[in-house]
């Protein structure tokens, strides 16, 4: 779910909204005066007619019933359709299961009015949200850091002229930066096939350009929807804009005009309106002392420029990570040669002799699909307008001709159909999936770059942490570096953006396109009508789109020269980059991004002096790098936490709705952050876990006074509804998902609950990896030993050639040795697992299920690396209802649900069950649902297997 966005409530749109909550009013009193008046029930003195009409009744309310229920009502009304008086009914059943059936639809019936009152509670709750005249909008959606640090950004006034000179000077100043050194230093990140592989990436974004040029930027209603929600959520558009980018998604008039402006767009000629006189801007100073500036844009040109942001982006994320599949430049790197021939004269299984056996040929190939069914007479095949975004498949050569991408060869193939289980390839796929080119946007609707942000911090924090881990257990000093760009996108050069853009293969015609955009004129005091704009050389507009696509654009470099100068993955958070080897490596790369950021014409400055890094709340204490066995304690920051609980505690006193409240209880506090506090696992050590419950009472104990969220909220819903006063009716309504009719209140603590506590320990897994080394290679040495010198000839034949020159060479034999391959001694313990991370170690001939080293190396990353919870069992009579409702609105069935809701579901099944009939607790028909949902801000969650973090923006 992205953070709350305001909506703006139209008065077309308030009336529509009252008069559905006046027909639900009235739709309640209607069913309490017609099914549920006293008279009804004994007014009938024939129990077939009672029956009769009690069975219309639950047909007409569609009532949630139970198998066993609707089987009952079934086979009832097949006897009373077949008898005519009590007698005869009698005849069939008793009268005795008659009345209890009676009794039990008129239960079912008052369950249905107490799921209409859950309705009514949420309509009040909405209509207070919506008298309050106080949209809920994305300045509640305040993250830990910025409260924590009294609001990371602040807005600077006009009569701050320092902040505007300062600003002016660093835009304005003459460039420094060499677009030719720019351009052969990027050449020189490629090495032999590697500039074939990045040519790919040049075709795609040559292909899009043409796309763009040949039929303009396709845009849908839907792509219109997806951008205008998008700017909703940025923090540095003004309430104002806001509101009537809400207005123009409210109405498909407008939307429609608007997507016949965007068609209208050109690219060749496009401009700013009113360029010439300068574009005014707003000024804004981070925690840090950074400042930055934010453009003012037209609306028109503000979702044009942001749609435009989001193909090109998309589109360079696409060819960046195919460049990384089919290149190795960011793979593990291979063994040497002669490495490699050590290795496996030394450790891999013997060759068999040839016994004459000859395998049987394959099996003749299955006979093909049988063709479709032909379609029906007249069937016309629909066809939709097709949407220029090219074919990711296709690229274009030099002849301008579309070809079809290669095929992987060789070691690329080899990759991609069989990846050895080493920790190399491990740390391989976590770059590649949570942290490469994380913040360019993808295909999947309803991700926010907040919710980005704060997952890969969180992932960030895991990483870190497991590699400290690793390395402790392998005995290596080691250091983290984390180095911060001064004001990135007020400094990055214009120069080094449009250099690294052409490189990259976009065409010359959207090059004059970006320069016309970063070089309009500015007015930064718009208080100084008199002075001339400002023209400039430097810096982006804060937070937009396009300065997101080409800050990315540009550290994809730094992220390359890092790899190829180290081997070690560089992780990085924007304009916050991380680095974990051993003191030396790390030397190399804070050497490689000096280097970067001396041609690219950029400034970056250390963050953690100390050598201890600080990322949310969470400190990194590690011990100096000369330690003999380096450790790491990760602690929480007790100071950060409480400024945090007094801001948050101020912000909820602020709110004017409950639903203001609930919301900014979620995003704060109720839901577990992963990305400031690290996710609840046993890579963070024992303590961590009691570390992080202790600091959640703690802002339990400061916002609630001392009292529990349950009774809180519960005095919070007392003005609305005659349920609060009863705990055990109100319980789940508070707790109870938002689709199911619950007020979906969270609680970090059940993400704590339902933390995996490994049977043992990872801290003592990690120390027994040794034990292990140790074991594998008195088992190796003693398959060696036991090898005969007619199997030691043999398997230098089929490696080395028996060649005695390449035998001393490969072993660092004295020259003229002239040893014989049985007189070779066996590699020490230091040369088996020197390259440990990327060697995979063969299982042993001594022992039959013996696990290798690698394997169990690779195993215990991916425990470390990976966030696991406890599996809810769902009783079956929650599994069955929630499969009952799958698919209706937005509720989904137990399986697709994350384990949190699991919990809460299961939790209060009972409570559900016995009150409302079913796990569906109101009558969503009878509420505006979708006018319910913007002001809450509930969107629709793509992502099954979402964390379920917190919503919280990451630090800029």
């Amino acid at each position: 779910m992205d953070p709350m966005s305001p909506f703006t409530v139209t008065p077309v749109l308030r009336q529509v909204v009252e008069r559905r909550i006046e027909e639900l009013e009235c739709a309640k009193e209607n069913f309490e005066r017609r099914y549920l008046s006293p008279v009804d029930r004994t007014q009938e003195p024939s129990i077939v007619k009672r029956i009769s009409s009690l069975l219309k009744d639950v047909q007409n309310l569609e009532l949630q019933l139970t198998e066993d229920d609707e089987w009952m009502v079934d086979t009832i009304n097949r006897c009373t359709e077949q008898a005519p008086d009590d007698k005869t009914l009698s005849n069939f059943v008793s009268m005795k299961k008659l009345l209890k059936f009676e009794q039990n639809m008129r239960k079912q019936i008052e369950k249905h009015s107490n799921r209409l009152e859950v309705s009514r509670l949420h309509t009040r709750l909405l209509k207070e949200a919506l008298t309050t005249n106080n949209p809920i909008n994305s300045a509640a959606n305040v993250e830990l850091e910025k409260l924590a640090l009294d609001d990371d950004f602040e807005l600077i006034g006009d009569t701050v002229t320092e902040v505007h000179e300062n600003i002016a000077s660093n835009i304005a100043r003459p460039t420094d930066v060499n677009p030719e050194a720019i351009t052969n230093y990027l050449r020189s990140l490629f090495e032999g096939n590697e500039h074939v592989d990045f040519q790919d990436v040049r075709d795609i974004m040559q292909v899009h350009g043409a796309e763009l040029l040949d039929s303009g930027m396709w845009i849908s209603e839907g792509d219109l929807k997806c951008a205008i929600t998008d700017l909703m959520g940025k923090e540095f558009i003004d309430i104002s804009t806001k509101e009537i980018l809400s207005h123009y998604s409210q109405s498909p008039v407008a939307m429609r005009e608007l997507v016949a402006t965007m068609k209208m767009k050109s690219f060749n000629d496009w401009e700013y309106k009113h360029a010439e006189s300068g574009l005014s801007v707003k000024t804004y100073r981070s925690a840090d002392g950074q400042s930055h500036f934010v453009v003012e844009e037209d609306i028109i040109d503000m979702i044009f420029l942001h749609h435009c942001a989001q193909n090109w982006g998309s589109r360079m994320r696409q060819g960046l990570r195919l460049f990384m599949d089919s290149s190795t430049s960011f793979c593990p790197p291979p063994m040497t040669e002669s490495e490699s021939k050590t290795h496996e004269f030394f450790v891999n299984f013997i060759p068999m002799s040839y016994d004459g056996f000859v395998p049987p040929p394959p099996p003749p190939p299955l006979p093909p699909p049988p063709p479709p069914p032909p379609g029906p007479m007249n069937y016309i095949r629909r066809s939709y307008p097709p949407r220029k975004l090219g074919n990711p498949q296709l690229s274009v050569r030099k002849g301008g001709k579309p070809n079809r991408r290669r095929m992987y060869t060789g070691r690329e193939a080899y990759r991609h159909l069989f990846e050895p289980q080493t920790l190399a390839n491990e740390r391989y796929n976590n770059y590649k999936q949570h942290f490469f080119m994380s913040r360019l946007p993808t295909d999947l609707p309803g991700t926010s770059e907040e919710i980005i942000a704060q997952e890969v911090q969180a992932k960030l924090l895991q990483t870190l942490a497991t590699e400290c881990r690793i390395q402790e257990a392998l005995g290596q000093s080691f250091r983290v570096s984390a180095t911060k760009f001064v004001s990135l996108a007020s400094t990055i050069p214009h120069d080094t953006i449009l250099t690294v853009l052409k490189y990259l293969g976009v065409p010359e015609v959207f090059l004059n396109f970006f320069e016309r955009f970063l070089k309009v004129k500015l007015r930064i005091n718009p208080s100084s009508r008199d002075k001339k704009p400002l023209e400039r050389s430097f810096g982006v507009s804060f937070g937009h789109s396009l300065e997101l696509f080409f800050s990315e654009a540009v550290l994809f470099f730094l992220e390359l020269a890092v790899r190829k100068e180290t081997g070690t993955y560089f992780y990085r958070l924007y304009d916050r980059c991380y680095f974990i080897d051993t003191p030396e490596i790390t030397k190399k790369a804070e050497k490689a991004l000096a280097r970067f950021c001396d041609i690219m014409g950029l400034k970056s400055s250390d963050t953690c002096d100390t050598g201890n890094p600080s990322i949310g709340f969470l400190n990194f204490n590690l011990q100096p790098s000369t330690c003999p066995k380096p450790t790491t304690a990760f602690e929480i920051d007790q100071v950060k936490v409480a400024d945090y609980a007094n801001q948050v505690k101020k912000r909820l006193g602020n709110c004017s709705s409950v639903l203001e409240w609930v919301r900014k209880w979620n995003d704060t506090v109720g839901n577990y952050a992963a990305h400031l506090f690290g996710s609840p696992t046993d890579t963070f050590g024992e303590k961590h876990h009691d570390a992080v419950m202790a600091a959640y009472n703690f802002i339990y104990s400061t916002i609630l006074d001392d009292g529990d969220l349950t009774t809180h909220v519960a005095n919070l819903l007392k003005p609305h509804t005659e349920l609060a006063k009863y705990r055990h009716d109100i319980e789940p309504i508070i707790h109870l998902p938002q689709a199911f009719g619950g007020l979906g209140v969270k609680s970090p603590f059940f993400t704590l609950i339902l933390a995996v506590n490994t049977q043992e320990p990872i801290s003592i897994q990690l120390q027994e990896y040794h034990s292990l080394e140790d074991e594998y290679y008195r088992k190796k040495l003693a398959e060696y030993l036991r090898r005969s010198p007619l199997e030691q000839k043999m398997k230098a034949q089929a490696i080395l050639k028996d060649d005695q020159s390449e035998i001393t060479s490969v072993f660092g034999l004295p020259p003229c040795s002239n040893l014989e391959p049985a007189m070779i001694p066996f590699m020490t313990k230091e040369e088996l697992f020197k390259h440990r991370d990327r060697t995979s170690y063969g299982e042993t001939n001594l022992d039959s299920g013996w696990n290798s080293p690698s394997v169990e190396l690779a195993c215990l990353h991916r425990q470390l690396i990976e966030k696991f919870v406890n599996r809810v069992d769902g009783s079956l009579k929650v599994t069955r209802n929630l499969g009952q409702l799958d698919g209706k609105g937005w509720r989904r069935s137990w399986s697709r649900m994350r384990s949190e809701d699991q919990w809460v579901m299961q939790m209060y099944s009972d409570d559900c069950f016995e009150r409302y009939g079913t796990l569906d607790i109101w009558w969503s028909d009878g509420v505006p649902v979708e006018v319910y949902n913007e002001v809450r801000g509930y969107q629709w969650d793509y992502d099954d297997d979402h964390d379920g973090s917190s919503n919280m923006t990451d630090e800029r």
